[in-house]
């Protein structure tokens, strides 16, 4: 089933979405398991295929794999880099924070 709805991404930017894109797969959690799973690497290139546009234009899967190396074996001279002016984002870790609760000492209340 074809989706008839989709994302548009500015014309121009797509590497952009690329770069987020990965930066997600990549992302793991404090028990340094992946965020997202997918059943292959290349659903990551399928799912921006299906769901994205560049300037109302469909995004060939063909165009998309060089981006993202689908096999961690895989020949990395035969997959490109984002270029460094499409990084634009970077997706960090938010810092935890602890809340402190100061102890309270309850007085016992005289019964009547």
């Amino acid at each position: 089933m074809e989706p008839k709805d989709f994302i548009d991404v500015r014309e121009g930017r797509h590497k952009t979405l690329y770069h987020l894109i990965l930066q997600i797969r990549d992302l793991k959690m404090e028990d340094s398991k992946h965020l997202a799973t997918g059943s292959t690497l290349n659903i990551w290139c399928k799912m921006i295929a299906r769901y994205f546009r560049v300037g109302g234009k469909e995004i060939s899967l063909q165009s998309i794999t060089p981006f993202f190396g689908l096999k961690e074996s895989a020949d990395k001279t035969k997959y490109r880099d984002i270029p460094a002016k499409d990084q634009l984002f970077t997706i960090v870790p938010a810092k935890k924070k602890f809340v402190k609760f100061k102890s309270i000492r309850l007085k016992s209340i005289p019964t009547i």
